[in-house]
This record gives C-alpha cells, structure tokens and sequence, in this order.
C-alpha cells in the first residue's frame, strides 16, 4: 500500500472515531438534560396533585 492509501485509511479512521466520540458527548448531555427535565416535571406533578388535595 502507497503512503496515499494509508492517508485516506487514517483520516477515514479518524472523522469515524471522532463522529463515535461526538455522538456519545451529545448523546449524554441529552439525557443530562431529559433527567433534569423529568424531575421538573415529577415536581410540578406533585405540586399540583398537593395543592388539588387541599
């Protein structure tokens, strides 16, 4: 194999280990975010079915 076609491998290698990395860092700060969301909303449900009982 020429220097050219171990160029393309490795740069092919890098963009697919990088969009793998990137996609584990958005995939983790969404859950972060969907959590932190859930528990809101798990609050204003409470909030709400407490203040109906009164």
């Amino acid at each position: 194999m020429s220097a050219g076609d171990w160029f393309v491998i490795l740069f092919v290698a890098v963009i697919f280990c990088l969009g793998i990395y990137g996609g584990i860092k958005l995939f983790r700060w969404n859950m972060r975010d969907h959590n932190k969301m859930m528990d809101k909303n798990e609050e204003l449900k409470q909030e709400k079915e407490c203040s109906e009982k009164e």
